[in-house]
């Protein structure tokens, strides 16, 4: 395969990946808004979304474009020559890539991990729970992990359609759903919140719903707090080994140019 053929593989699937975790973000965000109304349509809401992402074909696309736009944002700082004089843009549009998984990585093992190990029934009562009544320093910080992941998603879509005739005219409207939508699904998700936290003022209910959660015990609570500290741990790793790369790169192109350099003065 040439340069120019690997260049436009990785943007194809750089682009494809995006696009389904732009649409999956776009969908959660959308099903957050219907707190708007009320709990109960959050958990209806969360049928067709269900439905949606979490069947083999909509979970394996899931994973794997999360899988490849990781990768895929470790290969850009290893290609990068110069980390410190790329456009502001760009920077942060790699910054932000990058810390989407530390981020969510412990909403995603409290809901779908949790569900899928232990049979836990990840409602959206279960999460505002956890998130605005219990927790609710837990929901701040993964306030700012979908902030960080549409901003990510809304710059990269950007510098796709850039170049599209039709994309000035439309830019006014685009801009303002990618204003409205993660405004009006954090809205909800915060009217959603309140509601389960008036109910929950009643024990009998607390109780009761509590129950019907299936929550993990003790062990299983541990087995989780295990994968996400392991989440970190590779993250991490694999963050360093990436930038060793680098610098080994370098270092070997610095020999090569030395070795080229005295072999030039030698036969000069």
């Amino acid at each position: 395969m040439t340069m120019l053929g690997s260049y436009l593989t990785v943007r194809r699937v750089r682009l494809i990946s995006g696009i389904v975790l732009f649409s999956y973000l776009s969908t959660h965000l959308l099903n957050h808004a219907l707190g708007l109304i009320s709990l109960e349509a959050m958990e209806e809401g969360r049928h067709w979304f269900l439905a949606l992402w979490r069947n083999p074909a909509g979970s394996s696309a899931l994973y794997l474009s999360l899988v490849a736009h990781f990768t895929l944002a470790l290969w850009a700082v290893y290609q990068r020559r110069r980390l410190f004089s790329m456009p502001r843009a760009e920077a942060l549009q790699l910054v932000l890539g990058l810390s989407i998984v530390p981020l969510l990585a412990q909403h995603v093992i409290g809901t779908r991990t949790a569900h899928e190990w232990h049979g836990v029934h990840d409602s959206y009562t279960y999460v505002v729970l956890a998130l605005y009544h219990f927790a609710p320093e837990k929901g701040l910080w993964q306030t700012a992990a979908v902030l960080v992941a549409w901003v990510h998603g809304c710059i990269g879509l950007h510098f796709w359609l850039r170049l599209r005739l039709w994309y000035p005219s439309w830019r006014p409207l685009l801009f303002a759903a990618a204003l409205l939508i993660p405004v009006f699904g954090l809205l909800g998700f915060l009217d959603g919140g309140r509601e389960a936290s008036r109910l929950a003022a009643d024990p009998d209910w607390l109780r009761a719903t509590l129950a019907t959660m299936n929550l993990p015990d003790r062990s299983g609570l541990a087995a989780l707090q295990a994968l996400e500290r392991q989440i970190y741990w590779w993250f991490g790793s694999f963050l360093m080994l990436t930038l060793a790369a680098r610098e080994v790169r370098a270092l070997l192109e610095r020999r090569r140019g030395l070795v080229h350099h005295i072999s030039r003065g030698s036969r000069g």
